[in-house]
């Protein structure tokens, strides 16, 4: 069972009014975004490759991440492309692929802030590692203030309806499993 749901809420998550962008057109922005940031990613990991030197649950999340996004992207571009994509994108589609795309995108340069973070505290002389943790430090503060600008009247979901809603989900799918039993 996998229950996601948003760690906040703005009107436009919902909102199904047509916009004035396909929806292949606004699939193709948050590919062509996509490959802006898997660059800057990789040309950041090749520069730190050499002084990483732990197997971290991070450094490992983030080369399979950095594998699967790109592998994804060139499937949405294809699915941007097929039947069906020419119609304009509502408010809430055209939102998801801009903005909450990014926003869980961005997510990863957090990760990457940790795996430094790991790795200085086994190598804290490491001048290259400090540099890096500074730029990636600096990089996501740029997406993150980016990001805010884009949501400035969202709402925080509180941590007991998103618990509450997973829960439901969990007992829904025990009722399920008990009655596919009986």
């Amino acid at each position: 069972l996998v229950c996601e749901m948003p760690y906040f809420y703005d009107a436009r998550i919902d909102n199904l009014t047509p916009t004035n962008v396909s929806r292949g057109n606004s699939v193709l922005e948050s590919c062509d975004w996509d490959d802006v940031l898997n660059g800057l990613l990789d040309r950041f990991m090749e520069q730190v490759q050499p002084d990483l030197k732990l197997v971290t649950p991070f450094h490992l999340t983030v080369a399979n991440f950095l594998d699967q996004s790109k592998k994804g992207t060139g499937a949405k571009r294809k699915w941007a492309a097929s039947e069906g994509m020419a119609r304009p994108a509502t408010v809430a589609e055209h939102f998801d692929n801009v903005v909450m795309h990014r926003f869980y995108r961005v997510l990863l340069l957090g990760v990457i802030n940790r795996m430094l973070e790991v790795e200085i505290a086994a190598q804290p002389y490491n001048d290259r590692l400090n540099a890096a943790r500074q730029e990636m430090a600096d990089t996501f503060d740029r997406y993150q203030d980016e990001l805010a600008a884009a949501i400035p009247e969202y709402q925080v979901v509180p941590i007991r309806k998103l618990v509450a809603v997973q829960l439901g989900s969990a007992l829904q799918v025990a009722r399920y499993i008990q009655e596919q039993g009986d």
